[in-house]
């Protein structure tokens, strides 16, 4: 009986958890542009598209830093 109420429990959590990355994938999607987004869109997680969308932004401010050197 236990088992039954903690994978309900899990379910019901897991459930939220995908209504809520899928929220935040929105937000991304709506504040970077299309061309871009399509690179990053079918990467499983929110936090995967934020770190690669990271690391290109981080990579082009290096550039233009050593372009302004």
């Amino acid at each position: 009986m236990e088992q039954t109420a903690a994978l309900e429990e899990y379910y019901k959590k897991l459930k939220i958890w995908k209504q809520e990355e899928a929220v935040v994938k929105q937000q991304i999607a709506g504040m970077i542009p299309d061309s871009l987004f399509l690179k990053i869109c079918m990467l499983p997680t929110a936090e995967f598209m934020w770190e690669v969308l990271g690391a290109n932004f981080q990579n082009k401010s290096h550039m233009v830093l050593i372009d302004l050197c």
